[in-house]
């Protein structure tokens, strides 16, 4: 069984991209991110019509969320909630269902997949910190490769994992620009995303601009997708910041 979903995130790299999942003996075996363009071809190399999904992927006003399967099977549903979650930053909800998505086949790999759902939306950490994280501090190559072999990706969020003198450097640049952010007071609410799901391009373009110079790695994911998904959590984080600043501001 094989699915296509899309997102609506408002970053133009992400959302140039559909995420193809398959499901096999009632577990998700396969999850890839595939740019537009190519699902068509794919498509027509399979021997299917990808006439109905290529018009809903086109449409700006569609659905974030779809399928190519017909009817929609309900093992996927489990998946397309997470999804949902993850765009309007709900960071916790998903978790009851990873064991229906993935069934984990040992304890290291359970310690791993915890360690990621515990590193927060807007926040990045080292493989050695993962390592560590995990009690495992010797065991960095194999905490690196069990991002490397997620087959949930983004539901568990492996992204959020990069070269270890980039982190401090993240860090760096996150504190200076939500620091930034606050002084704005009531100033703030330009950055606002509204409605939640789409990231204003000024605030997008604030993160992307501040992350220029930091290495984000590529070793779960391809370089440009693996940055466009670090700099949208980012861009979430400095509207999130904006609305209490503007908040605040608002009481003085």
């Amino acid at each position: 069984m094989r699915a296509v979903f899309s997102l609506r995130t408002g970053h133009p790299v992400i959302d140039s991209h559909v995420i193809e999942v398959e499901i096999e003996d009632y577990s998700l075996r396969l999850l890839r991110w595939v740019p537009r363009g190519e699902l068509a071809v794919q498509q027509g190399a399979r021997g299917e019509s990808g006439e109905a999904l290529a018009k809903h992927l086109a449409d700006p006003l569609a659905e974030p969320i779809c399928s190519s399967t017909t009817p929609p099977d309900p093992m996927f549903e489990p998946f397309a909630s997470a999804l949902e979650d993850w765009e309007v930053g709900n960071q916790n909800a998903w978790r009851y269902q990873l064991d229906l998505l993935y069934p984990l086949d040992s304890d290291f790999r359970e310690s791993v997949r915890e360690a990621l759902l515990r590193t927060r939306r807007g926040e990045v950490i080292s493989y050695a910190s993962l390592a560590r994280r995990i009690r495992e501090p010797k065991a960095v190559r194999a905490a690196a490769s069990a991002c490397a072999t997620n087959p949930i990706a983004l539901v568990v969020p492996c992204h959020r994992v990069v070269p270890s003198a980039s982190a401090p450097q993240f860090s760096e640049v996150k504190v200076a620009v939500l620091e930034e952010v606050k002084e704005l007071g009531s100033e703030a609410q330009q950055f606002v995303a509204k409605p939640r799901r789409k990231i204003p391009k000024r605030t997008l373009r604030l993160a992307a601009e501040r992350l220029q110079l930091v290495d984000l790695g590529k070793y779960a994911f391809e370089p440009k997708l693996k940055r466009a998904l670090v700099e949208f959590e980012l861009a979430w984080k400095i509207s999130e910041t904006a609305k209490r600043a503007a908040r605040l501001a608002a009481r003085i």
